[in-house]
């Protein structure tokens, strides 16, 4: 971490010195993902509770509330594209969490698996690997990039949203659609 020494005039006894070490930590970054994580499942499996269809119920309890309806489908595709789709964020070298390499999905025929069944984990030496190796990336992916003036006010470099806000207003827009 970086450190800062400051002196101290005392009067009986001359100078004391004090130092503030500053260091970052990394975990509430985890606990921010892992609340991502808990929250996508809590939806999936609300979706997969409201649309269930189970042929071995007696009659009349074979079909969930929702079963068969397309909005839910619809939501579970939205917001899986809305979490694991691509952004743009500029020149950041990220375009999508996926590429970041901090969840672990679980693979069925060959491809993700994202039922409620198959819990994705936050890949904590991944996303630690990323702050060690790739800060800058990783800052720009999830905070976005400021807008660049010049000295006139005029804008040399559009900013852009990072994915949080991206990923807000793309859930936004879904819940607002007809």
């Amino acid at each position: 971490g970086d450190r800062i020494e400051a002196a101290t005039a005392k009067p009986s006894s001359g100078y004391e010195t004090h130092r503030l070490n500053v260091t970052r930590s990394d975990s509430g970054v985890n606990a921010e993902l892992e609340k991502v994580i808990e929250a996508y499942y809590n939806v999936m499996e609300t979706i997969d509770n409201l649309t269930a269809f189970d042929p071995d119920a007696p009659d009349g309890e074979k079909a969930s509330l929702m079963t068969g309806d397309s909005f839910l489908r619809t939501v579970r595709n939205e917001l899986e594209n809305a979490l694991f789709g691509n952004y743009s964020v500029g020149d950041s070298g990220v375009a999508s969490i996926s590429q970041l390499g901090l969840f672990r999905v679980p693979l069925k025929d060959g491809k993700a698996d994202l039922s409620a069944d198959a819990k994705m984990s936050l890949d904590a030496g991944a996303l630690t690997s990323a702050f060690s190796n790739k800060k800058i990336d990783l800052v720009k992916f999830f905070c976005g990039v400021e807008e660049v003036k010049d000295e006139d006010g005029n804008v040399t470099t559009p900013g852009i949203k990072g994915f949080g806000e991206q990923l807000a207003a793309r859930i936004d827009a879904m819940l607002d659609s007809d």
